[in-house]
């Protein structure tokens, strides 16, 4: 198993939580591993990266 480049927890409105990381190849969800296609996993990391910098500089 190759470390996570990035990871994300949720924490839902029911008290539990969802927790998603990912590398170049493996999108890992709660424990469980999910092998990408093509280069799915940069795109992947490309957006959530994204997504986390216009999060923290728009807050």
């Amino acid at each position: 198993m190759e470390e996570p480049i990035i990871e994300m927890i949720f924490h839902l409105k029911d008290g539990t939580s969802l927790s998603v990381s990912a590398n170049e190849k493996t999108v890992y969800k709660n424990g469980m591993a999910y092998a990408l296609k093509g280069d799915n996993g940069e795109v992947f990391i490309n957006i959530s990266e994204e997504n986390i910098r216009g999060n923290f500089l728009f807050s």
